[in-house]
């Protein structure tokens, strides 16, 4: 009987030698993916230990530190509107996405002395305050609307068709193409009615813009995520880098044998818009004119596009003219309200649709384009000189 007992225990002996690892454990400590863990055998021991997580950032959503796991969604960016400072920014991680906006400076105005007596224009950025100033020779005006360049002679008009970050052109579709072949036969329209009101003054001026029979007139051209429908004469300095690094300025002077050209944008408004078509130039330089016509805008009632009269009041301007329904220091807010009370009907006061221009090129426009040298209006109601003035 003892003898079986001594075999019992040596047969449970065994079978422990042949089940236990027959070493002391070395344990990993537990982690969100494993139990605590034997190196030698592989034994484990508890369960697995929570996540360790990484808050979520603009790109990356909640994320453990142990094993990468990944919780919900990244919540984007939470963009600041560019300034013409800083491109846009994001508020929560500081990234940045495009360009800082061109400055918005307001009109040089009238030259004053400073305290050496030099003569200074001064102009400032309505965004950030800006300011730019530069030295003359003496008392005067200068203006942000037009380089008053005399419109004696031909003029080079260059059509761009701009797409940027909110609008598009496709020409591959029949309204789009509709609406390209009316921007010419409006544009027509428009220049053949400034030929005949200048010439009532003495003066011969001719435009050249037909793309179809001149196809060196037109472009077309993607802007991609710059936001270009605005009514700031900053969106001109973008405009001027493109004419600068796209288009041969000189070479189409010397083949159409002029001195003036002016660049016409077009973009693919729609009626949700409320921009209206604006000009501006190189005041500096005095050298690049550019015009932004939008095509549709939120008064158009869903079918009027760029009329004729729109794109001869925004030509007027390259050659002096002001707009009479806003004030400004040459336009006093009391003429403003003169033009509304009495419906004006000058064609840079109001402009009418379709394509034939219903509305009237007055003196006052004339002595602003320097194709009089006075005007009893803007004598009577005190409004500032033309730059075509001594």
């Amino acid at each position: 009987m003892k003898k079986n007992i001594g075999l019992l225990i040596i047969a449970l002996l065994l079978c422990t030698l042949l089940t236990a690892c027959g070493h002391q454990h070395k344990w990993n400590e537990a982690t969100c993916k494993a139990p605590k863990t034997c190196e030698g055998c592989g034994a484990t021991e508890g369960t697995v230990t929570d996540h360790s997580w990484k808050d979520a950032d603009c790109e990356t959503p909640k994320t453990c530190v142990d094993c990468g796991i990944t919780e919900g969604t990244a919540p984007g960016h939470n963009w600041n509107d560019a300034t013409c400072q800083e491109p846009q920014s994001c508020t929560e991680c500081g990234a940045t996405e495009g360009a800082a906006l061109p400055h918005d400076y307001s009109q040089w105005g009238e030259a004053k002395q400073d305290s050496s007596g030099k003569w200074i224009f001064s102009r400032s950025c309505s965004y950030c305050g800006d300011v730019q100033t530069e030295e003359t020779d003496g008392p005067g005006m200068r203006w942000d609307h037009g380089s008053a360049g005399y419109v004696e002679g031909t003029t080079l008009i260059v059509s761009v068709f701009a797409d940027d970050v909110g609008t598009a052109w496709d020409f591959t579709t029949e309204e789009d193409c509709a609406t390209r072949d009316l921007v010419l036969t409006n544009l027509e329209s428009a220049t053949t009615w400034l030929n005949r009101q200048i010439g009532v003054y003495g003066v011969e001026a001719n435009f050249i813009f037909d793309w179809e029979a001149n196809p060196d007139l037109y472009y077309t051209y993607d802007f991609e995520d710059m936001y270009l429908i605005r009514d700031d004469v900053g969106v001109n300095k973008v405009q001027e880098e493109y004419i600068m690094n796209n288009i041969p300025t000189e070479k189409l002077k010397e083949k159409y044998q002029v001195e003036d050209i002016i660049y016409m944008f077009y973009f693919n408004t729609d009626e949700n818009s409320d921009v209206s078509s604006c000009a501006a130039c190189d005041i500096v330089n005095k050298k690049t004119e550019t015009i932004s016509i939008f095509v549709r805008n939120a008064n158009s009632n869903g079918f009027d596009y760029v009329s004729a009269a729109t794109l001869a009041h925004e030509i007027m301007h390259c050659f002096g003219a002001y707009d009479l329904y806003y004030a400004s220091e040459t336009i006093p807010q009391e003429y403003v309200d003169y033009c509304k009370r009495t419906a004006s009907m000058d064609i840079m006061h109001s402009t009418n649709r379709g394509s034939t221009v219903l509305h009237l090129f007055t003196p006052l426009s004339a002595y602003y384009m320097g194709l009089i040298d006075s005007c009893d209006e803007a004598t009577d109601w005190g409004l500032g000189k033309s730059t075509f003035s001594d």
